[in-house]
């Protein structure tokens, strides 16, 4: 549990960091402050599976390291391709890391409509 919680703290960390540099138009060093993450995902899905092992910890926990890790390679890869404004604009954070960002979609029309869902 605790190597859990660190974890998270740290990826949090690394997370604002990249953000701020991603900001400041800084896409490697974003990159290079986010892929860090990637050592931490699978550090924590190799934990997982002993402890499922040893005592019967959940296999769901593997699976969401494994696509915390896939969703971190997937946000570099799209720092790399839109962050240096390829699209014509250059993406929110918040919207170039959403599981839902389509290249192109400058109203991030996914978000809009959200909103009329109940």
């Amino acid at each position: 549990m605790a190597l859990a919680c660190r974890s998270m703290v740290e990826f949090v960390r690394m997370a604002h960091l990249a953000h701020l540099l991603y900001a400041e138009g800084q896409t490697e060093r974003a990159v290079s402050a986010l892929a860090p993450t990637r050592y931490l995902f699978e550090t924590l899905e190799r934990t997982a599976k002993r402890t499922h092992e040893r005592i019967g910890g959940s296999l769901a926990d593997i699976e969401r390291a494994r696509r915390a890790k896939a969703h971190v390679e997937t946000v570099i890869q799209r720092i790399r391709q839109y962050g240096d404004g390829s699209l014509g604009y250059v993406p929110a954070w918040n919207v170039l890391t959403h599981p839902n960002f389509m290249p192109h979609d400058q109203a991030s029309w996914w978000i809009v409509n959200a909103w009329g869902r109940p």
